[in-house]
């Protein structure tokens, strides 16, 4: 059922893009060779499309639920630890880089990556709060 739906899409796509541009001289009709190359064009088009699409993480996912709640968690800690006036350590600026970097695969559906990231940030955190 899906490669039909792909080739019906393929079909469409290649039908209109080969049909809506006029040729020289109003033939009403693109040479041969730029039907298919358009046809072509058109086929990896929506086949790089179908690829990406798949790709992207899934935000219902338990990992992506873990990325969220640990960012929340780990911005309270670096909230409560700047406000204990340790905010000029070298941990706690550790932990505000990898935490940045932690929401940036969150956003882009990296989730495993993130919630290695937000492991790493709280643990410097707890080594900021515990140097004090």
């Amino acid at each position: 059922m899906i490669i039909t739906f792909f080739a019906f899409l393929i079909y469409t796509t290649g039908r209109f893009i080969g049909y809506s541009i006029v040729h020289e001289r109003d033939t009403g009709r693109c040479p041969p060779e730029r039907d298919a190359m358009r046809l072509l064009v058109a086929a990896l088009m929506t086949c790089s499309l179908a690829v990406a699409a798949g790709c992207a993480g899934n935000p219902n996912s338990s990992l992506a639920r873990q990325c969220e709640n640990g960012l929340s968690v780990a911005y309270q800690e670096l909230d409560f630890a700047k406000s204990q006036g340790l905010g000029g350590t070298v941990e706690y600026s550790k932990a505000v880089g990898l935490l940045t970097a932690a929401k940036v695969q969150s956003e882009f559906g990296k989730y495993p990556n993130c919630v290695e990231k937000v492991g790493r940030a709280r643990a410097y955190i707890g080594r900021s709060q515990a140097a004090r």
